[in-house]
């Protein structure tokens, strides 16, 4: 049932947002939202005036708010008396906050929220955007379990809503914060912007292996596992790795890697890749591969359905029915062993093959969008 009555205002604090593009999913996250619920939402989105890791800011009016579907405002730093003048001067129903660790996105900011607005019956909206996963708290784990331990202590989280975009993020937001933690199941909207309406036929042969890695260079979406990976394949393999370097020291490891690769395997660094020039990436690789630590919902895993690319990923993603729907390979990161059967084994195909898992893909995503109800979970979120 759509929202009725007059528009509910939803602030919306979201670190990098559109024309960005490097920070992946939650800028697409946010987008498909505001995309698909702004005629019935009143979105006042506060984000960062560049994209991650960019030294210059946008070539947009800064600093004060930019009118459209979504009303944005754009801001070098949300410091605590920026925050305080924005709760003060703007009038909201709901506060979304589209991270859990970010201190200048969602930590002060929540804490300011609390002190100013812990009487007016504001609901307050928080999207850990898959940071609740095990392997997203191992990265700097000392700082993530002291804050949650001041958190929990503190009540600070007691009187919010949680965002999960599945029943695995759920079961994580309960493991931290208790069964009686409020929890809205709500998947993120896929996009059906700029994909193909018929499948897109791509060529392939067994013996060789057009592979794209198509995400955020950190160790948190794990290049250094999958490099290390190819080594057990004797195919002739491809492989493309595209987005933007976040951990410069973790890039070095990895060219490392790139250099000792046997001859039969050509990896090439493509560089960061506008969102309008990943479909010409993904029709012509044959795999979409991501090892990833940990998603909360994965837009790359679905894009690269959406283009009919099979996909190899771990068993930390919302996506694992889709070994038993024909549209690509979930395996264990305990086991890298199964990692190289699952390529060697999608090296092999030939094109009747790799033409029926190419096929299975792209419909799994129609199907997806055709039965998914995620547009009522945000409904319930922000109603």
């Amino acid at each position: 049932m759509k929202h009725s009555g007059k528009p509910r205002a939803v602030l919306t604090l979201v670190q990098y947002y559109l024309p960005g593009y490097k920070a992946g999913g939650p800028i697409t996250t946010v987008s498909n939202v505001v995309s698909v619920l702004g005629g019935e939402y009143r979105f006042k989105i506060v984000t960062s005036d560049r994209d991650l890791g960019d030294s210059t800011p946008y070539n947009l009016p800064l600093g004060t708010w930019n009118e459209g579907v979504a009303n944005t405002l754009y801001l070098k730093k949300l410091s605590s008396k920026k925050f305080w003048t924005i709760m003060r001067e703007t009038s909201y129903d709901v506060l979304y906050i589209n991270s859990f660790f970010s201190y200048s996105f969602s930590i002060r900011p929540l804490i300011l929220h609390i002190l100013r607005c812990s009487r007016s019956g504001k609901r307050v909206v928080v999207a850990p955007r898959g940071e609740f996963t095990s392997g997203a708290l191992s990265v700097k784990a000392s700082k993530k379990k002291m804050y949650l331990a001041v958190a929990r202590f503190l009540g600070f989280y007691r009187f919010v809503v949680w965002q999960a975009s599945s029943t695995q993020e759920a079961s994580e937001i309960r493991r931290i914060f208790g069964s009686k933690a409020e929890i809205v199941i709500a998947p993120d909207l896929a996009s059906t912007v700029h994909f193909p309406d018929i499948f897109p036929f791509r060529d392939k042969s067994a013996g060789c292996l057009n592979i794209l890695f198509l995400s955020r260079i950190s160790p948190m979406k794990n290049l250094k596992f999958a490099l290390n990976s190819l080594r057990g394949i004797n195919a002739r393999i491809t492989f493309r790795i595209r987005g933007p370097i976040e951990d410069s020291n973790y890039w070095l490891e990895c060219k490392r890697l790139i250099d000792s690769l046997p001859s039969n395997i050509t990896a090439v660094y493509g560089g960061e890749i506008p969102h309008c020039e990943i479909g010409e990436e993904l029709q012509r690789a044959h795999l979409f591969y991501l090892p990833t630590l940990g998603e909360g919902f994965g837009h790359a895993i679905f894009e690269a359905m959406q283009y009919g690319c099979p996909v190899l990923v771990s068993d930390r993603t919302p996506w694992n029915d889709i070994e038993e729907r024909h549209a690509g390979f979930v395996r264990r990161l305990q086991y890298p062993n199964e990692f190289v059967d699952a390529l060697k084994n999608a090296a092999e195909m030939d094109f009747e093959e790799f033409e029926r898992l190419s096929r299975s893909a792209f419909q799994y995503t129609r199907e997806y969008q055709r039965y998914s109800r995620a547009e009522e979970g945000y409904r319930i979120l922000f109603d």
